[in-house]
């Protein structure tokens, strides 16, 4: 079932962050996993790939962005996406279980995670 979540590490990474301890989110990794998220996961289920993102900001939104190129991933449905701050392993702030994307090897795809930040 699709989901999305921030984890609990990732939660306690921000804090850090806030106060210059902490390593800021700059990878996004797909998987082929399907269990729920939950507040208590620290990787994917089964990760496929992870590559460095781009982060734009704008007022108190973020954007990570990165390019999946035709071939990176060959013959499996992408059902996850995390949001890392190392290139292998890591804290994970976020991840989200969704409806599969295929990819073959002539397929690419840009891949983008917003955060947004606000009062509630």
């Amino acid at each position: 079932m699709p989901g999305k979540i921030i984890t609990d590490a990732g939660l306690n990474e921000l804090a850090k962050l806030l106060c210059g301890q902490g390593t800021p989110m700059a990878y996004i990794a797909l998987g082929t996993g399907t269990t729920d998220p939950t507040t208590s996961d620290t990787a994917l289920e089964a990760e496929v790939i992870r590559k460095q993102a781009t982060a734009t900001v704008n007022g108190s939104e973020v954007e990570f962005e990165i390019t999946i190129n035709p071939g990176d991933i060959v013959d499996k449905n992408i059902t996850e996406i995390g949001l890392f701050n190392a290139p292998s392993g890591g804290v994970m702030y976020y991840r989200e279980v969704r409806n599969p994307l295929y990819f073959d090897a002539t397929v690419g795809a840009v891949i983008k995670i917003k955060c947004s930040f606000s009062r509630g």
